[in-house]
């Protein structure tokens, strides 16, 4: 007998996990636990409210250096102590800086909670700040620029993003600085902005199969951290260059190949006009089927991928065209993805539209089915000042675009792009 195709199913909204626990400790972080039946890999991520705007002038690649370094060792643990230890807890632990927050993460297996979580909390309040690891930890730093320096694509993103921030903002720069200012910093210069990292405004974000106890065991690992501020630290305000736009050409002698981003600052989650943007953005260049995918690279043969892409910062939003051609074909290239972009003449349909939508809807419950994808999410949120529930609402608004509202979006919000 034949076997009859089975009929798909059309996505709902996905409903994003709820805390079972938002409370605070003694010392005022806050605590939002997502018990997850079955997760047996515990994720934390502290979101501690030091922006990258924080680092003193002229010393930028601090935040960096000072995470790199309190990842290093602590005073309970020193040295190499401090890698034994966490070996022997079987965590991962990493940091980054980022324009709204610091973050710190660690992963570990449910049963080594109480042990893997008192070392997580020493890494914040008693950092081991040695000469010594400092300067290896400056060293580590500047390689690492210098290879990131040589990848063609950082090159052209890192351009991209000082071609349209203001040049006085610390976004406009690299996270990781630069050679000359990070040979500025010294061993106090970091033990003070170790300083600046407080209890105060801080969130721990906790996600896994949690133990009932877990805010008691929470209690008993950070309650060591007593540091008192003047509280969060406000991120600087999102500003453009006032005399864009611009063209950028980065010269690339002998390259086979050529970095391309198109783009710039427009609306951002605050509007109301976000859902249908995003929706608009996958079905124009979001998607392996987008648009600019298809004509690029299917039809073209110009690429092996197209991508636009729409990201909230802070109040406002970025969004930008990213791709790589062969050098002799990008000014055409680059022709043929600005007419895409100006849908006007040929607007999105309602397939296009409705399979963007399917797609967004679709993807939430594989993007979120780990601890480690939700403790991140909501650090995100977090960070952005927003609450848990954004996922949920976002997903249902997403419903309710229409074709419409997806091209009336898409077409003002462009209009940055000349």
């Amino acid at each position: 007998m034949p076997i009859a195709r089975p009929e798909l199913a059309k996505p709902t909204p996905y409903s994003f996990p709820k805390p079972c626990i938002d409370e605070s400790l003694s010392n005022g972080i806050r605590v939002l636990g997502f018990n997850l039946p079955g997760q047996y890999i515990i994720s934390c991520r502290l979101v501690v409210p030091v922006p990258l705007s924080a680092e003193p002038t002229g010393k930028e690649g601090i935040s960096a250096l000072s995470q790199n370094v309190a990842l290093s060792g602590t005073n309970q643990h020193p040295g190499i102590s401090f890698a034994e230890a966490v070996e022997d807890q079987g965590m991962s632990l990493t940091s980054k800086p980022g324009h709204f927050a610091t973050f710190f993460q660690a992963d570990f297996a449910a049963s080594r909670l109480e042990a893997a979580l008192g070392l997580f909390a020493e890494v914040v309040s008693a950092p081991e700040t040695a000469a010594q690891e400092v300067e290896r930890q400056r060293k580590l730093q500047l390689a690492n620029i210098d290879q990131l320096n040589s990848n063609p694509s950082y090159l052209c993103s890192k351009t991209f993003t000082s071609a349209f921030l203001a040049e006085k903002m610390r976004m406009s720069r690299p996270n990781l600085g630069d050679a000359e200012q990070l040979n500025r910093i010294s061993v106090d210069d970091v033990v003070d902005f170790q300083g600046l990292w407080s209890p105060t405004g801080s969130t721990l974000v906790i996600a896994g199969e949690l133990p009932d106890d877990l805010l008691e065991v929470a209690e008993k690992a950070f309650s060591v951290w007593q540091k008192k501020t003047l509280g969060p630290l406000t991120p600087e305000k999102i500003e453009e260059r006032a005399d864009g736009p611009f063209i950028w050409v980065v010269d690339r002698p002998e390259a086979v190949q050529a970095n391309v981003q198109i783009g710039a600052m427009g609306i951002g989650r605050d509007d109301k006009r976000w859902p249908a943007f995003s929706v608009a953005c996958l079905a124009v260049g979001g998607s392996f089927g987008s648009r600019l995918n298809s004509l690029l690279r299917e039809d073209l043969g110009y690429t092996y991928g197209a991508r636009l892409s729409a990201a909230p910062v802070g109040d406002r939003g970025m969004y930008n065209f990213s791709s790589s051609f062969r050098t002799e074909v990008t000014a055409d290239a680059i022709d043929q993805t600005l007419k895409q972009l100006s849908i006007e003449a040929n607007p999105l349909t309602e397939q296009e539209v409705e399979d963007a939508k399917n797609y967004i809807l679709g993807i939430s419950p594989m993007v979120y089915n780990t601890s480690g994808a939700i403790a991140s999410q909501v650090g995100a949120l977090i960070a952005a000042g927003l609450e848990t529930d954004y996922i949920s609402r976002f997903d249902s608004l997403i419903q309710e675009v229409n074709p419409a509202a997806a091209n009336t979006a898409f077409t003002l919000s462009l209009i940055h792009i000349s």
